[in-house]
């Protein structure tokens, strides 16, 4: 198995691009857990190996905030070889 990563920064050509991740934060002003499912809010034409902002906001206190998060993807390949 070889495993191939590609270096750079690149654009998913997806304007509403999901993913089964909740991001949970501790709200700066309040300390209440704040929590960013990206399943249900989407990442609009994220670039994957570059720094981006997540958007935070606290129902409790209603304190918006954000953090930096950077999307990676890869992918292994298997040994198995079977004609078809």
């Amino acid at each position: 198995m070889k495993r191939i990563e590609i270096e750079g920064k690149f654009e998913i050509s997806d304007k509403r691009f999901y993913l089964p991740i909740k991001i949970e934060k501790e709200c700066p002003n309040c300390k209440n857990k704040c929590v960013a499912d990206l399943n249900s809010n989407y990442l609009s034409y994220p670039n994957v190996n570059e720094k981006e902002q997540q958007y935070f906001y606290c129902d409790k206190c209603e304190q918006e905030f954000e953090i930096d998060i950077i999307l990676r993807i890869g992918l292994d390949i298997g040994d198995d070889i079977r004609k078809i």
